[in-house]
């Protein structure tokens, strides 16, 4: 487990939150999972079962410690990347009846803590859906401030890098009745060279020109344009968090990649 600083615990007071299956931040409660055929095994167990069953197997085959090891692991163990396992956190939190806020914050803010490769690549994907905020981003408050934007009625973002178009998206009343903010963004940091990896955080500039209301299938134009910029403090395949700023303390979401929610939910997902 990862522990968790005086300030983190400073700002859950202040009321950050864990965006759920009910609307009871303070709870951070989620619905039981569906009934699967793995149901009643403990997670631990379902994600070691398979490697208890190749033990057995090189066991049965006579096979002494010395080919055991490289047999399962490899030649060489890997480090342990604190990112990583960060990410892994927050993946595995999601997947729980209850989700336990201060966890939730220590796994953040070891992604917070050290800088992480950028591909911009990866931005791409979506949509991807806000799943824990501490305050609200710039951009959010053109598409739904986070007192509308419950679980029930999520907040999501969708960019396209070969475009490098945005659309910020949030229902208000279901998949009926929701708000659109759409644009353009632009990561101000320069390609890195051959043979470079880009790393963390990387400002964004977003443009937006463009707002929408959509009522029940009718679409009303609102008058929403404007430019903000946020950092992007960590990113892999399906888990990223964006900032407002580089300080500590700045308003801050985790989004995780909407067709990868499901089966986190369902405790179902590969690591």
């Amino acid at each position: 487990m990862v522990s968790v600083s005086a300030a983190s615990l400073q700002r859950l007071q202040a009321g950050p939150r864990v965006s759920k299956w009910s609307p009871d931040y303070s709870r951070c409660s989620m619905p039981r999972q569906a009934p699967s055929s793995q149901a009643g095994r403990p997670r631990a167990l379902r994600r070691i079962a398979p490697r208890l069953g190749r033990i057995a197997r090189v066991q049965a085959a006579g096979s002494d410690v010395d080919e055991i090891f490289p047999r399962l692991f490899g030649s060489q163990l890997t480090p342990i990347n604190p990112l990583q396992q960060a990410a892994d956190g927050i993946r595995q939190a999601l997947g729980e009846e209850v989700v336990n806020c201060a966890e939730m914050a220590g796994y953040v803010d070891t992604l917070l803590a050290s800088p992480g490769p950028f591909d911009e690549r990866k931005l791409g994907g979506g949509p991807w859906q806000v799943v824990y905020s501490r305050g609200t981003l710039l951009w959010q408050g053109w598409s739904a401030p986070g007192k509308v934007a419950k679980f029930e009625n999520p907040a999501s973002q969708n960019f396209d890098p070969e475009h490098r178009s945005a659309v910020n998206k949030a229902e208000v009343f279901g998949r009926n009745v929701f708000v659109t903010a759409s644009g353009t963004y632009s990561p101000a940091a320069k390609p890195p060279a051959e043979g470079e990896t880009l790393l963390t955080p990387v400002k964004v500039a977003v443009t937006i020109d463009k707002g929408a209301l959509h009522w029940f299938g009718k679409e009303i134009s609102l008058p929403i344009k404007g430019k903000a910029a946020f950092y992007v403090m960590y990113l892999d395949d399906n888990v990223r968090v964006f900032q407002n700023g580089k300080k500590p303390g700045s308003s801050l979401v985790v989004q995780v990649r909407h067709d990868v929610l499901p089966r986190l939910r369902a405790g179902t997902f590969e690591f």
